[in-house]
């Protein structure tokens, strides 16, 4: 299951602010799991990925065309990845 929440308000017309939540898991699929050459090693203990994001966001509208955008956190927890040998 990967869950997604957010809450967005609209004080103004040219203002939005947004609080994001987000969550997702991947397992390890064949290739990185069995992968062998000389340069790498198959691992058969790899673990899924977990991954975690919160964000806050300011939007302010400045122009027709023109926004400003605010910023972004994210956790990852046991990442995949190809072991070298």
């Amino acid at each position: 299951m990967n869950p997604r929440a957010g809450l967005i308000w609209h004080p103004w017309q040219s203002s939005v602010f947004k609080v994001l939540y987000s969550q997702a898991y991947r397992a390890p699929n064949a290739y990185e799991s069995d992968y062998d050459t000389a340069d790498y090693k198959a691992n058969h203990n790899l673990v899924p990925e977990t991954i975690r994001s919160c964000e806050l966001v300011w939007e302010q509208t400045l122009a027709k065309n023109c926004r400003l955008v605010g910023a972004l956190s994210s956790t990852t927890r046991s990442k995949i990845s190809l072991p070298r040998t």
